[in-house]
């Protein structure tokens, strides 16, 4: 981790992630974990979180490259922005097949992100507020 001279807060990440791989695809991927770097990058200035993730085992059956943006739109608004580039190369008979069932994961795993962000906004927001009322009372006194 480190943060450059704008103030963005650069992470890097292996993501270790369980699948449920179908029995069409099991040959292949024999075992059922999936490996993955992931880079985000915080920006306080403009309110936003950029995850950019890539597989790192299977590359020789598939690509996978992902980015996710959560972005400000509002006091109250967060816009999510989504976007995966999915291509297999196993063998031409399973490769639709396998890009089917990688776009499902996606768009599943996706929406419980989208979930676990608003949970975490959940938990934060009523001690931000505390924190700022806090703040202002300090300010007020001095």
């Amino acid at each position: 981790r480190y943060i450059d001279d704008d103030g963005k807060l650069h992470s890097t990440r292996l993501i270790i992630s369980s699948w449920k791989i179908p029995s069409f695809m099991k040959y292949f991927m024999p075992s059922p974990y999936g490996y993955a770097v992931e880079y985000s990058v915080v920006d306080p200035v403009l309110k936003t979180l950029e995850l950019r993730s890539r597989n790192l085992n299977a590359a020789s059956l598939f690509s996978f490259v992902e980015k996710v943006v959560y972005s400000e739109e509002s006091e109250t608004e967060t816009k999510l922005s989504h976007e995966a580039r999915i291509s297999c190369h196993a063998c031409r008979f399973l490769d639709r097949k396998a890009e089917e069932w990688i776009e499902s994961t996606v768009d599943k795993n996706a929406k419980f992100g989208l979930l676990g962000l608003s949970s975490i906004i959940n938990m934060v927001e009523p001690e931000a507020q505390m924190a700022l009322k806090a703040r202002d009372e300090f300010a007020s006194d001095t």
